[in-house]
């Protein structure tokens, strides 16, 4: 299907997000549109697929297929979706009916849109199955009992089952590691491709733009600055917008990782010893961790890396107390933390640890401005500091997570960008002086050049505190090299292999450690 969109301006609530786009899609083509987070990527797709928040305002012309998608109804656009358009979106698990099972889910457009009987239903979500890798016993299954890479699986066979004549991918590649990415990639492109279909593939990532597309437009902040094919834009872009995003990309590719920071001692700040995890009912447990031990040192930076489901983050929630592990032993400063709150370290690990996750604007109030979410921790913990006090110390984190107090105390989580939003998240989390901060995937829902600005943070941080330990759980390996001194890297809930940066990233023992570093290349 072809698309052409000819001035397209959206605006939200007179502010505008989108303006004057033009863009095209021929029939069987794929192309990219790259930019920073914010830049007004996804509400194009949104307005594509007639989805725009009821906020939203645009004008202009989107024609797919000799259809006009602005202004038209909502019976029009519900026939297009279901019939012609199909979509993928970043967060699986949020695209999923948690209490449909798979096969019912690849169903419903089918059932929405098509005279078709059960048989014939079941008949094509078998085959399509089968074409997106995945096993036939997997239709009975529901989303929770999927990794990552599953889910995405089926939302792409979801979006394919009408056999539409255009894709529309946004993000969806975003939350993967490297190998799972890759085959998501490839998956995605060899389907549109042997259907003769055309695609739009949204992303903030260089290396999975050239692997997913031909033709390629840049967007910043709501305005189209550059085209052309893919591999000469990223080869010698043109416009100062583009050339800042592939240096930053160029910033973040693998090579040799730099000298590691060697810890003076002998006597790990946190230690974790045989540890085992399994989740769901007695009658069908399913074990996550298999007998894994790791130690964090005062002053190092430990990247715990693996595929989606390997087990990474359920590991270092139970080192930080936050989940209680089947078996095994957690201490910190020598004292266990097993237990909860009756064990000797639980209370201390709790004071002294500061957390960062992955989607900072759910780590966020709505309702708090940034000086109250950052001033959280000292009102819990801090009763004896009085209102200046307390002023100072957030406008110190505020600094120290590189923003500026004056331009950022008064503001509201929906007046930050993502990295701003988590740059907001790492100041609430060292406001405290913690001694070990747990950092799950705190880049992995950001563009290139926000990614680098929390990496200067968290340098910053180390370099002002270099007695701090961070546990920076990721699946970005360009990051890893940048931050990490020693890396521990799980497979599927046991662990493959660690050591410092540089003999794991250089040197790798683990035939599954490889296929990660080669797949970050992608």
């Amino acid at each position: 299907m072809s698309v052409d969109v000819r001035g397209l301006k959206i605006t939200i609530g007179g502010k505008p997000i989108v303006s004057d786009a033009d863009m095209t899609i021929a029939d069987g083509e794929r192309v990219g549109l790259i930019g920073s987070s914010g830049s007004g990527k996804s509400m194009i797709a949104k307005a594509m697929l007639g989805l725009l928040p009821l906020t939203a305002v645009a004008n202009g012309s989107i024609d797919m297929g000799g259809t006009e998608i602005i202004g038209a109804s909502e019976r029009a656009l519900a026939d297009l979706r279901g019939r012609y358009v199909g979509a993928v979106f970043q967060n699986p698990a949020a695209s999923l009916n948690p209490v449909m099972t798979v096969a019912q889910q690849i169903a419903l457009p089918l059932r929405l849109h098509y005279d078709l009987t059960k048989a014939e239903r079941a008949d094509r979500v078998n085959a399509l199955l089968s074409k997106v890798g995945l096993d036939l016993d997997m239709a009975g299954k529901y989303p929770h009992e999927l990794s990552g890479g599953q889910q995405q699986r089926v939302g792409i066979a979801t979006a394919l089952i009408t056999s539409p004549r255009l894709i529309i991918a946004d993000e969806p590649t975003t939350a993967l590691d490297s190998i799972t990415q890759r085959q998501i990639v490839d998956l995605l492109t060899s389907l549109v491709d042997d259907a003769g279909a055309s695609m739009l593939f949204i992303t903030h990532d260089f290396s999975v733009l050239a692997r997913a597309t031909t033709r390629c437009y840049v967007l910043d902040a709501g305005r189209i600055v550059e085209s052309g094919p893919t591999a000469d834009l990223l080869a010698a872009p043109t416009t100062p917008q583009a050339q800042r995003l592939v240096a930053a990309a160029q910033t973040l590719t693998l090579h040799t990782p730099r000298r590691i920071r060697m810890s003076n001692s002998s006597v790990p700040l946190l230690s974790a010893r045989s540890i085992t995890k399994s989740f769901g009912p007695r009658t069908a447990r399913h074990q996550v961790l298999f007998d894994v031990s790791a130690d964090v040192h005062a002053g190092e930076c430990l990247a715990v890396i693996g595929g989606s489901g390997s087990g990474k983050s359920t590991l270092t929630r139970i080192m930080l107390g936050l989940e209680s592990a089947d078996s095994g032993s957690v201490e910190y400063e020598g004292q266990s933390i097993v237990g909860g709150r009756k064990s000797p370290g639980f209370a201390a690990l709790r004071r002294e640890s500061g957390l960062v996750f992955q989607d900072p604007f759910s780590s966020l109030d709505p309702r708090w401005q940034v000086a109250k979410s950052v001033a959280e921790p000292l009102s819990l913990q801090r009763r004896d500091l009085n209102n200046t006090d307390i002023d100072e110390r957030v406008a110190a984190a505020l600094t120290m997570a590189g923003l500026e107090p004056a331009d950022f105390l008064n503001r509201y989580p929906i007046d930050l960008s993502g990295g701003q939003a988590q740059r907001v998240v790492i100041a609430r989390a060292i406001i405290n002086e913690p001694k070990v901060i747990l950092a799950d995937e705190p880049m992995s829902a950001i563009d290139v050049a926000a990614r680098i600005q929390i990496l200067d943070t968290f340098a910053a941080i180390r370099a002002a505190r270099p007695s701090t330990a961070i546990i920076m759980v990721s699946h970005d390996l360009g990051v890893v090299q940048h931050i990490a001194d020693r890396i521990l890297v799980l497979h599927d809930g046991r662990l493959e292999e660690t050591g410092p940066t540089a003999e794991v990233l250089g040197n790798p023992q683990s035939d599954y450690t490889r296929q990660l570093i080669e797949a970050a290349s992608l």
